[in-house]
């Protein structure tokens, strides 16, 4: 059964996505350092306690991206039929690193400074659904014997992982010069190749 809103929960769902939206867009124009909760408040004619009853602080905002990426793996991505395996891993690490591109790299360097400070947690957690995932699939990769090799599903997917994470570092702190999630796709192909069964 579909859950139905009454209009006051439709407008606060309305005003969280209105201040996440400005904000990102204040973030993307200008020094993320230097936009403060009060200048994305001015910016929709709302008060300041409107942005802290939805959010406790601006890297909340930028931190928001990766449950979001987590839903998207657990309602969307699983209904895609792949005729194997290893499409399946390069099509989910294509659109992590495609979150992060539509972002933009100023962006995703700020979510990066977060996850420093925040010591990794949650975005490097094992049972995230992005991990589990992947993990999956590479044990579907092996089972399957679409790829060989004498190293566990958690063991290549790690390696997946590093490589995207490496990757998206790279890109952001050169601004964004490139398509990452073309880079992405390619270098995991290259993992994905190195290891086909022959």
């Amino acid at each position: 059964m579909e859950k139905k809103f009454t209009t006051r929960q439709l407008q606060a769902i309305e005003t969280k996505n209105r201040i996440k939206e400005k904000a990102l867009e204040l973030f993307q124009s200008n020094d993320y350092e230097k936009v403060s909760t009060t200048d994305i408040c001015q910016s929709l004619n709302i008060a300041v306690g409107n942005f802290y009853r939805y959010y406790s602080s601006k890297e909340e905002i930028l931190m928001e991206s990766y449950p979001t990426f987590d839903n998207y793996v657990n309602t969307e991505f699983v209904l895609n039929n792949f005729e194997k395996n290893t499409e399946a891993i390069k099509y989910l690490i294509y659109k992590q690193t495609n979150v992060a591109e539509v972002l933009g790299a100023k962006i995703y360097a700020q979510m990066l400074r977060v996850q420093v400070k925040n010591e990794g947690k949650y975005v490097t957690e094992s049972t995230r659904a992005f991990h589990t995932c992947l993990r999956k699939l590479v044990q579907n990769a092996i089972d399957d014997k679409e790829i060989m090799t004498g190293y566990s599903a958690g063991e290549i997917s790690s390696l997946i992982l590093r490589t995207s994470r490496g990757l998206l570092l790279e890109w952001a702190m050169g601004n964004g010069q490139y398509s990452v999630s073309e880079y992405a796709v390619h270098d995991i192909d290259m993992i994905l190749n190195s290891m086909k069964c022959r």
